[in-house]
């Protein structure tokens, strides 16, 4: 009838899932969506689906958080009913501050605005929303709601407002704890101003940092993911006024590119980056990149790229047979690298003419010590074009 909610658990120290916990059994009637936010002891949910116990026979956003230590949900409560959005996206801060924004019916049907419902006592209670967007903002669609909040008093809230040709990715923020709001920015990529920006998602790592903003980008036959950061001492704006094109994978158009976090303990503090995870064409593959760390950097394909294949045959325990088709004369460079994103070698650099090249490597790194099984990737750039591989040595 809708489905179920669970949530499980994965420790850190072992990686292990110690339990399932079903929220809905029993209580949800229809459950439509979900969205979750983690933050110390505490899972924080915003639901919608039919929730009898709370509204009789109506659709209902409910707000409840979840006690990783006791094992127990609290405090379910009912927040709207009969919302015209079932999306609500929820966000949280370490000092007990939990906000959960969705999109709603106001002053005529074709006027719909964001607004935001906030807790400043851990989900406890809940006070009454504020308006996030004006009907001015609103006389166009909207859609794709996200939430994110610094650990004191910004909060940002980013969606996809759709035009008659295309769409845009915005967002607004709130320098008081989300009582008021500001309009902030619109991504997009200088010349792209008619291409479809969407299915954004946000990010902030538990200690505070910057935020994180990966979404999409869409037009004939081309597309990207978008990449961009909002430093809190300045949230009104992206770092440079500016987002990054980061694959040239085609990531897909149905699933949203996940903003994240990396964080590397260096020994004597965390570094914290932003990053982003993203799924193929198709979708086919995970991809995973990043902001200033070791990893196989990706850059996009301009108007001077080069068409060109690479494949690879023939492994064996003495060398492996990488096949590359050129399509045009180009300055090539050709290099395998760890999953981890180290150097292994350097297989081919400087300019080849049009045609097709067996690229072998002896399975050996740049000091021709020989390298152990596992999975590596080869990475061929042709110009200012990009394409990697996959090398599963097993033998």
């Amino acid at each position: 009838n809708g489905g179920d909610l669970y949530i499980c658990r994965i420790p850190e120290s072992d990686s292990t899932v110690q339990y399932w916990k079903n929220y809905s059994a029993g209580r949800v009637d229809t459950l439509y969506y979900f969205d979750a936010a983690c933050q110390d002891s505490f899972i924080y949910v915003s639901l919608c689906g039919k929730d009898t116990a709370i509204y009789s026979n109506a659709l209902a956003i409910t707000g409840t958080r979840y006690n990783i230590n006791s094992n127990n949900w609290i405090n379910p409560t009912g927040l709207f009913a009969d919302p015209l959005m079932k999306k609500p996206a929820i966000a949280a801060d370490k000092n007990g501050k939990v906000y959960i924004a969705l999109l709603e019916e106001k002053v005529h049907p074709d006027t719909v605005n964001i607004r935001m419902k906030r807790s400043t006592d851990y989900g406890s209670s809940w006070i009454p929303t504020v308006a996030v967007t004006s009907n001015g903002d609103s006389a166009t669609p909207l859609s794709n709601i996200s939430v994110a909040a610094t650990n004191d008093t910004v909060v940002w809230v980013g969606y996809e407002k759709q035009y008659s040709t295309n769409s845009d990715w915005q967002y607004y923020y709130s320098v008081d704890g989300g009582a008021t709001y500001s309009y902030g920015q619109t991504a997009y990529m200088p010349g792209h101003i008619f291409w479809d920006q969407h299915l954004g998602t946000m990010a902030m790592n538990k200690s505070g940092g910057i935020l994180t903003v990966a979404l999409k980008e869409d037009s004939t036959n081309v597309h990207n993911v978008l990449f961009s950061w909002v430093n809190p001492s300045n949230p009104s704006h992206f770092f440079g006024d500016s987002v990054t094109v980061i694959s040239d994978y085609a990531a897909t158009n149905t699933l949203s590119p996940v903003a994240c976090t990396k964080i590397t303990y260096t020994g004597l503090y965390y570094l914290e980056n932003s990053a982003v995870l993203y799924a193929g064409w198709g979708p086919t593959n995970v991809y995973f990149d990043g902001y200033n760390f070791t990893g196989i950097k990706e850059k996009v394909k301009t108007s001077n790229g080069v068409d060109f294949a690479i494949s690879t045959s023939a492994i064996s325990n003495s060398s492996i047979d990488i096949r590359l088709n050129l399509g045009q004369s180009a300055n090539i460079k050709a290099d395998i690298y760890s999953l981890s994103g180290q150097k292994v070698k350097t297989l081919a650099n400087g300019y080849r003419s049009r045609g097709v090249y067996n690229l072998k490597w002896n399975r050996t790194d740049n000091n021709n010590s020989r390298v152990s099984n596992g999975i590596y990737l080869i990475r061929v750039s042709a110009n200012n074009s990009l394409k990697t591989a996959k090398i599963a040595l097993i033998k």
